[in-house]
């Protein structure tokens, strides 16, 4: 494996550079990113409330909200790219930069996204 990943979008001719440790989502990721994004956790609905008022429930939901989060602590952006192009049903193939000939795709029209 190479240094650099591409994400290789044939139907949009885009291609993006991720980390070459990125070659996948997994499923503990996914359901993360859902219940971040789905607003399935929202542990503090009520911000003046006081901790010897706190039911089983909440604590359970704001435990809830913690682990979620800890699954995410260093996940890289790249991760979050693959579970948005999923999502949107975008199809997209992961490559090395061993296989991918990036002047031929500039040739044919794509764009490439590369980072800083």
């Amino acid at each position: 494996m190479g240094w650099i990943n591409y994400v290789i979008l044939p139907k949009q001719k885009l291609a993006i550079v991720i980390s070459r440790h990125v070659n996948d989502i997994e499923e503990y990721e996914k359901d993360a990113f859902r219940k971040i994004i789905g607003n399935e956790l929202d542990p503090f609905e009520d911000s003046d409330i006081k901790v010897k008022d706190i039911t089983v429930k909440e604590l359970c939901k704001i435990y809830s909200a913690y682990e979620t989060m800890s699954t995410l602590s260093g996940l890289e952006g790249d991760k979050f790219l693959l579970f948005w192009l999923v999502n949107k049903g975008i199809e997209f193939e992961i490559k090395s930069e061993h296989n991918v000939d990036i002047e031929e795709c500039k040739r044919n029209g794509y764009h490439i996204i590369e980072i800083d």
